[in-house]
């Protein structure tokens, strides 16, 4: 590593008091990052902030923790109010990376499009006449939709399908035979797992349980809890093709096996509303399907360090079967879009429900760039801030 030279400038802008310089032209890919002295930390800051600029150069969306043990961190100097940081990784090393997980996603797709070849044997044998047609209800990362690794696996999914000459149709039309729904679940920190489900009319028809290694997807968690989703009450929202993208204007949707009385509570970070029954709905009551904010579509708006958002419907036949704290809401519910669950109405988030009681949860991920959003108008800070100063003003739920 001594081939590696850091100069430091003496003097000049914030943005050019360091550089690397490399005798060795080529063999290394090299980052840096300048901070304030004044800033908490600043030398563990701009290191930490050269280390994220050279991984997201060298592997995009993809999970690049099995890269980081072969960058390495380097001092580069000072100005009088700034202090720079660099990282480094060596050519060869990036390459044994790429090389690896080159194989590893070949794999991978070698086999989920086996998975989908057997599956679609199934699917050409239900197709009355003319060629069999898909579509891809959801993937879900870890339980929740959309977000970087759901698109990953759509788009993985649709290549497996085109290899086993299967048509995908965006939305059901004549001659569709079928509906495929896959899953993405991590399973520690190196290994993930895939499974691609078929289902014909009232069956279900799942593919085995593809392992693959997680680094060659964008990164993925852990789901906290397992997701409820019980048959007789469902909730979906509309997307651009499975992804959901901030600015993007949309529409939550409710169904019901037949009609029952239910709550919908909708949560994220440390906040949760009552949003439905509401205005456009005062009633619990509902038979069929329904759009949870009536006429109105909604924006999707990314808030600071939310990643991810959950609603959770409750449902029975009679409103006397509620949870007491959620008979308390919907008796007393203001006249509004909805209200605020207190710290101790949130509980019922993820409290069990008696027995009878129907319970289905619904959780997404947003997408803030790449091409899915493309087109789509983000919200400008003061709009992001106005929505954020509206949930403050909400009223308490009774």
């Amino acid at each position: 590593m001594t081939s590696l030279l850091l100069a430091l400038l003496a003097a000049g802008p914030a943005d050019a008091i360091c550089s690397i310089q490399n005798p060795n032209a080529g063999s290394w890919r090299t980052a840096t990052a300048v901070v304030p002295k004044s800033a908490p930390n600043a030398q563990e800051l701009a290191q930490r902030e050269a280390r994220a600029k050279l991984l997201a150069r060298l592997c995009n969306e993809a999970d690049c923790s099995s890269l980081e043990p072969s960058i390495y961190d380097w001092k580069a100097g000072a100005s009088a109010d700034s202090l720079c940081a660099g990282a480094a990784i060596e050519e060869k090393d990036f390459a044994t990376w790429q090389r690896r997980r080159d194989v590893a996603t070949t794999e991978f797709q070698t086999a989920l499009t086996g998975a989908v070849s057997k599956l679609a044997e199934r699917l050409k044998a239900a197709a009355k006449k003319g060629p069999p047609l898909v579509i891809i209800t959801e993937v879900l990362d870890d339980g929740s939709l959309g977000g970087t690794r759901s698109r990953w696996g759509r788009l993985a999914l649709e290549a497996a399908l085109h290899d086993a000459q299967v048509d995908l149709a965006s939305e059901r039309a004549a001659g569709s035979a079928g509906r495929l729904r896959a899953s993405i679940e991590t399973i520690d920190a190196s290994r993930s797992e895939f499974q691609v489900s078929l289902e014909l009319g009232d069956r279900v028809i799942p593919g085995p349980r593809l392992s693959f290694a997680a680094d060659i997807a964008p990164k993925g968690r852990r789901a906290t809890r397992a997701l409820d989703r019980d048959p007789r009450v469902r909730l979906s929202v509309d997307t651009k093709n499975g992804d959901l993208c901030d600015g993007m204007t949309t529409k939550l949707w409710l169904e019901t096996d037949r009609k029952r009385c239910v709550v919908v509570l909708d949560a994220w970070a440390d906040e949760a509303l009552l949003t439905f029954p509401n205005s456009q709905h005062p009633s619990c009551f509902v038979s069929g399907r329904v759009a949870v904010n009536g006429e109105k579509t909604f924006k999707v708006v990314a808030l600071p360090g939310v990643d991810e958002e959950r609603y959770v419907a409750i449902a029975v036949d009679r409103l006397e079967q509620l949870p007491v704290p959620l008979q308390a809401m919907v008796k007393g519910a203001p006249k509004t879009e909805s209200c605020r669950l207190s710290e101790r109405q949130r509980e019922l988030l993820d409290a069990p429900v008696p027995q009878g009681v129907a319970r289905s949860e619904y959780r997404f991920r947003l997408m803030t760039s790449g091409p899915a959003c493309e087109g789509i108008e983000r919200l400008e800070p003061a709009e992001r801030q106005a929505y954020a100063d509206s949930l403050g003003e909400l009223a308490a739920c009774p």
